[in-house]
């Protein structure tokens, strides 16, 4: 089951939520669940979960994220505690109430039948919430390269789903053949890492699909598990926020 939990939350003694904070908020997160779990996700590569933090107004959200049952036991039961109402940051000295929670799920398996079952349109508009970046041959790429998009999605989708593989290199060339970016709202920034600055972009794409049915829809479910997963480094500190936004297709021709 793919989980988002939505707490909004509020700080204390009037100070204020950055975005720049969303790696503290990891700190947060790590000190509340099991600490023989959290050891595991330190080792781990790949990991069960992604988060960040968002704003709208004055009001400041923390989206975490979760791949896998073991994961919503281990990291969303503890904060749907209504017991527990203040979190502590402590890097910025900071107390936070928790003022509200939404939880929203989606099994895999309603992703797979949308595949099998369903008609995508040939066009998807991706909108890369907080700073997003990759990283090729030990260098950073801050540009929105489908290569990379794709296969990052389709590394962390094998990761959780243990029926059935889905990466592999002549599918992503395929992928990568076949669609290509034709609008795009997007600037460079920088994601603030305990003193240093790692080189992203956010903004937003449109990716039309020339090729199949078939490849749209298989697109179209990389994107909606983007949505859990986060896509491209550093997504468990609040990096490669990833959302698929609907619009009509005729709005795209233009």
């Amino acid at each position: 089951m793919l989980t988002t939990l939505q707490l909004q939350l509020k700080p204390k003694e009037g100070k204020r939520l950055m975005p720049q904070m969303a790696s503290a908020m990891h700190g947060v997160m790590m000190e509340l669940i099991d600490e023989d779990y959290a050891e595991t996700l330190h080792s781990d590569g790949l990991r069960p979960y992604s988060q960040f933090l968002s704003f709208n107004g004055d009001d400041v959200y923390w989206n975490i994220n979760v791949l896998e049952d073991e994961a919503y036991r281990r990291i969303i039961l503890p904060f749907m505690d209504e017991e527990l109402k203040t979190v502590r940051m402590e890097r910025h000295d900071m107390d936070i109430d928790i003022i509200s929670r939404r939880l929203h799920q989606v099994s895999e398996q309603s992703l797979t039948e949308e595949f099998y079952a369903g008609s995508s349109g040939r066009y998807f508009k991706v909108r890369f919430a907080t700073p997003t970046a990759f990283k090729q041959n030990g260098k950073y790429t801050f540009h929105p390269d489908l290569g990379c998009i794709y296969g990052s999605l389709m590394r962390r989708y094998d990761f959780v789903n243990k029926k059935e593989s889905f990466y592999d290199d002549d599918l992503l060339e395929e992928l990568t053949a076949n669609t290509s970016i034709i609008k795009y709202n997007l600037k460079s920034t920088s994601f603030h890492l305990e003193g240093t600055r790692i080189p992203s972009f956010v903004g937003w794409i449109v990716i039309r699909n020339d090729g199949p049915q078939t490849m749209g829809n298989f697109i179209k479910l990389l994107l909606r598990f983007g949505k859990f997963s986060g896509v491209g480094i550093k997504t468990g500190i609040g990096m490669g926020a990833l959302q698929l936004i609907d619009r009509e297709e005729k709005s795209f021709d233009k």
